[in-house]
């Protein structure tokens, strides 16, 4: 199920990737908002980000399988995509062979674009094709995946290399739609990087699904049976699903999955027992989410023993300060991390990264 594929009929799929446009479901603000980018009077490179399994990666899969439906001039534009972090990239010209190779694959119906690329072997021939199609009236647009990939190499993927990437921007020969795990500042900041490209992308943040489009989801009927829209899970499936899942798009699908899956074999206790079993270990999910949708006892009980292994390096930690200030400090510290959680400035992840982390035990 991890890339789509539809089993016994069941349209959930829980998985890395829906690449089945007729299993993606809502993201519709939001793939409005990568359209407008690509289709004003100045294209904008742009940057979707998130945290894993909150769909980013189908977000814009889709948006590369489906632009066409959504632009009324798609001759003017050839969209390709690519994963990064499944792509070997050990040179700098390895990385433009591979994008020349991924629009090449876009444009197939037209063979003179693709003869543009056939022959690009480094960012002086991928410029040259890129001149090629403007002459001719097309855009190249790339979705990269896992953009982030790159900037883990800044020995390789250094500012230079990210300056020559922006003047392809300027001079609109190139757009680039981006999916990483965090927005561009943070990994210019964490990578030491002064180019001016990470401030020339817009941002969007993926959040959870809103109401609508959790309840289009569970009222989605099977697949293949040839039958009416009645919802393939019952009301009763429905809330629990909502129960389980909440509105995190990979952990309500996973409860749908099962819900489907176990409903004539061990019925709602087996389902509850298959979800309880692949959320409990998948890292991709907060902390916070977790607490909130596991059983209370063992939610809390490690929640606890984390805090009182906490407040004894916190006490030992103030006992070697001695200074009322830097208590205080320290206080106000967390406090304020509390808040960016609160707020959305942060994540709930790194929220408890800060508080069960800080201070070191020195």
């Amino acid at each position: 199920m991890s890339n789509g594929t539809v089993v016994n009929g069941s349209p959930f799929v829980a998985g890395p990737m829906i690449k089945d446009p007729h299993l993606f479901v809502g993201r519709k603000r939001e793939m409005r908002w990568l359209q407008q980018k690509m289709t004003g009077v100045q294209p904008v490179s742009c940057c979707i980000w998130a945290s894993r399994r909150m769909g980013k990666s189908s977000l814009l899969f889709q948006f590369y399988l489906t632009w066409g439906e959504r632009t009324l001039d798609p001759a003017r534009y050839v969209v390709g995509y690519l994963d990064l972090q499944g792509v070997p990239c050990d040179q700098v010209k390895d990385f433009y062979r591979q994008i020349a190779a991924a629009l090449a694959a876009a444009a197939t119906h037209r063979p003179e674009l693709v003869q543009s690329m056939a022959h690009v072997q480094d960012r002086a021939g991928f410029a040259q094709a890129l001149q090629e199609w403007r002459e001719v009236g097309v855009l190249a647009v790339l979705c990269l995946d896992e953009f982030g990939t790159l900037c883990e190499q800044p020995g390789l993927f250094d500012d230079n290399f990210f300056n020559n990437l922006r003047a392809l921007l300027n001079d609109s020969l190139l757009m680039l739609v981006l999916a990483t795990l965090d927005p561009m500042s943070t990994l210019q900041k964490e990578g030491k990087y002064t180019s001016s490209f990470f401030n020339l992308t817009q941002g969007l943040e993926l959040k959870a699904w809103q109401e609508e489009e959790v309840s289009e989801f569970l009222r989605r009927p099977s697949l293949g049976t040839g039958k009416d829209d009645t919802p393939c899970l019952s009301a009763a499936e429905q809330q629990l699903a909502r129960e389980w899942g909440g509105n995190h798009p990979y952990a309500l699908q996973l409860a749908a999955s099962c819900l489907f899956a176990h409903r004539h074999d061990g019925g709602d206790k087996q389902a509850r027992a298959c979800f309880e079993a692949q959320i409990s270990g998948n890292p991709s999910l907060g902390g916070l989410w977790r607490l909130r949708h596991l059983p209370l006892p063992n939610a809390l009980g490690g929640l606890l023993l984390r805090i009182w292994g906490q407040l004894a390096r916190w006490g030992a930690w103030f006992s070697r300060a001695k200074k009322p200030v830097v208590a205080f400090l320290f206080f106000v510290f967390v406090m304020s991390a509390v808040w960016g959680g609160l707020s959305g400035q942060l994540t709930w992840e790194k929220v408890f990264g800060l508080v069960f982390n800080q201070p070191a035990s020195k």
